[in-house]
């Protein structure tokens, strides 16, 4: 479909971020002597009306972090975003605490969101000083998202390719014969709408959406030497190469077929598909490090046809 394609002009997240206090980290807080935590205690206790002075102040159960949130389109007052919470200062850890209410800002300057409530550690992350909130933080301004000028609508593929928005194209003609549908880059189309168009925009959004398209050609390998994901689209392909990898010698379309590991050539005489290559190497039993290996030596060999991503 044509949503899993392109994303609207001017229907984005925008980001958010602000500066707050995380209380009752028994201990594991900011340094008692951090000026930056002694200026914020003493900032939140003038604000109660509570006249502190900085030395003496000597806490470590608190930390000055730093909150970031993206605020969705659409969203409304009181609806509720994901928070996350990095330590600014020398705390060992942020878990278990409890932040304190602190306003977040978007790049104009002006709060849309106030972040309060208990920290839990986010499984992502194995550093215990980023952390996010349990429930998220309030949303108290939406974002005016502005997408058309009733005339005009702009559509960004997720991917740049001018195959792709060529198809992209021919398939919302067919759904909107009235409409002119055009290329305007690799990267986006234009709609103009109707001169005599009576209707909603909203409602052919939808239409405009759920309009399908042939799946484009996908040439990807991305790789994750780490965790040992290997995902090969279908696309993806290997030109004549040789490698030479621990004794394993690889022949495409050689009498017999098959493979060896008597010489210590990895031959490829043929281009073939990058999903066939790696079926040979599992076959061989090779495991996913050594896979990976192999596929990146490949692609700086210039082998590769497609694109790969080591994650």
């Amino acid at each position: 479909m044509v949503k899993n394609l392109v994303s609207i002009e001017g229907v984005r997240d925008n980001q958010l971020s602000g500066f707050g206090l995380v209380t009752g980290l028994a201990g594991k807080g900011d340094s008692a002597d951090s000026p930056a935590l002694k200026k914020v205690l003493t900032n939140f206790f003038s604000k109660h009306q509570l006249a502190v002075s900085p030395d003496e102040l000597k806490s470590k159960n608190c930390a000055v972090v730093l909150i970031t949130a993206d605020i969705p389109p659409f969203v409304r007052s009181g609806d509720r975003i994901l928070a996350y919470i990095s330590s600014l200062g020398d705390a060992k850890s942020l878990e278990g605490g409890v932040l304190l209410q602190s306003p977040l800002y978007g790049a104009d300057n002006v709060m849309y969101a106030v972040a309060q409530g208990i920290v839990e550690s986010t499984v992502e992350s194995p550093n215990r000083t980023v952390a996010h909130l349990a429930r998220g933080a309030m949303v108290e301004r939406s974002i005016p998202a502005s997408y058309h000028d009733g005339s005009v609508l702009h559509l960004t593929l997720n991917q740049p390719d001018f195959s792709t928005a060529f198809d992209v194209m021919t398939s919302l003609k067919e759904a909107l014969p009235e409409w002119q549908v055009r290329i305007a880059d690799a990267g986006a189309l234009t709609l103009q709408v109707p001169d005599n168009f009576e209707g909603n925009i909203e409602d052919n959004l939808v239409l405009i959406e759920n309009t399908l398209v042939k799946p484009p050609k996908n040439s990807r390998i991305v790789v994750n030497p780490r965790t040992g994901v290997v995902v090969v689209g279908a696309d993806a392909g290997i030109g004549s190469v040789g490698v030479a990898y621990k004794g394993i010698k690889i022949e495409v379309n050689r009498p017999g077929g098959g493979a060896d590991t008597e010489t210590e050539a990895f031959m490829l005489n043929t281009a073939v598909r990058a999903e066939e290559l790696v079926q040979m190497l599992q076959d061989l039993g090779l495991k996913a490090e050594g896979i990976i290996e192999i596929l990146i030596a490949v692609d700086r060999a210039g082998a590769l046809y497609g694109d790969l991503i080591v994650m």
